[in-house]
């Protein structure tokens, strides 16, 4: 007795086109795992020898979604033949890429502060508190961005967002009174109120925005984020390849450096009494966290889908 085929049950087209985006996924990571330098057409021509069946509808859109998830060398195309290689990624986000530039110009904006307002050690270590919290709303972005024809993935983000709103929105409210209770100046209010009260938070730092003058880098971060939310993430077509799990734990490696680095280092800036040197490297080291983590978040988002 033949086995019965997939129109034998109403269902099973509706249940197949919801898994495709799924299996899609599944098959691209094995195939990038086990064959990082193939080509998209290499991977194709796999593919099409391995489904087993005649060249159909069916097959051709499933592995059109496979190769939707391969990496490509830039926005403007698939990776040409002969020139995949395990450091494409690494070169398609390298020093030519303007996402880069605009990251250095960003962090390069505190000097003018350091050299010309007369900045201290808090405004600073403020600037990067700030930049933590729209690299938090530039994650929540991203996650809902994810894979938007895989209903898993939107299954995924109910749980997922919300969870991460609450457990980094925690970091930054311990990270806040840190700040303001060890570097904040007598010019700044302190921040009062339940430790859990993010109506005294926002005051405190929407006071402190103003006493410093830092509105226009505010909108620089914002924009800076905005910029490579688009031309990597969305252009590069990362939002495809990306999972949750990695977009929600990526910000939580730079909070963690921060507080380690950036505060330890406030804390010496401190002590000798914020000189114009000691804060200038201060903004050097915190350029160099983040090229490092923008790097590695294009790598592992053009290799892992």
């Amino acid at each position: 007795m033949d086995s019965p085929s997939v129109q034998s049950f109403p269902l099973a087209p509706g249940v197949v086109s919801m898994l495709t985006p799924l299996l899609a996924r599944k098959v691209a990571a094995q195939l990038l795992n086990d064959h990082p330098n193939w080509t998209r057409a290499e991977a194709a021509e796999y593919l099409r020898g391995h489904l087993n069946r005649p060249s159909d509808a069916g097959s051709d859109r499933f592995i059109a979604q496979v190769l939707d998830r391969w990496p490509t060398q830039d926005s403007a195309g698939p990776i040409a033949s002969g020139t995949s290689d395990a450091s494409t990624p690494a070169r398609a986000f390298g020093w030519r890429s303007p996402s880069v530039w605009v990251l250095i110009a960003t962090n390069l904006i505190p000097l003018y502060g350091v050299f010309f307002l007369g900045w201290s050690v808090f405004p600073i270590l403020l600037l990067y508190w700030i930049e933590n919290a729209i690299n938090g709303l530039s994650t929540i972005m991203r996650m809902l961005c994810v894979d938007p024809a895989d209903p898993a993935a939107w299954a995924g983000k109910a749980f997922m967002i919300p969870f991460f709103c609450v457990h980094y929105g925690g970091f930054l409210m311990v990270h806040a009174m840190l700040l303001f209770g060890f570097f904040a100046a007598g010019a700044v209010a302190p921040m009062h109120g339940s430790p859990f009260s993010l109506t005294s938070k926002l005051h405190a730092v929407s006071q402190a925005v103003t006493h410093y003058q830092l509105g226009l880098t505010v909108w620089a971060i914002a924009i800076s984020y905005t910029y490579a939310f688009f031309s990597d993430y969305i252009a590069r077509g990362e939002y495809r390849r990306a999972s949750l799990s990695q977009l929600m734990n990526a910000p939580y490696g730079r909070v963690i450096l921060l507080h380690v680095v950036i505060l330890f280092g406030g804390f010496a800036v401190q002590a000798l009494h914020s000189p114009v040197w000691a804060l200038v490297m201060l903004v050097g080291l915190k350029i160099t966290i983040d090229l490092g983590g923008r790097i590695r978040q294009a790598r592992r988002f053009a290799q892992s889908p």
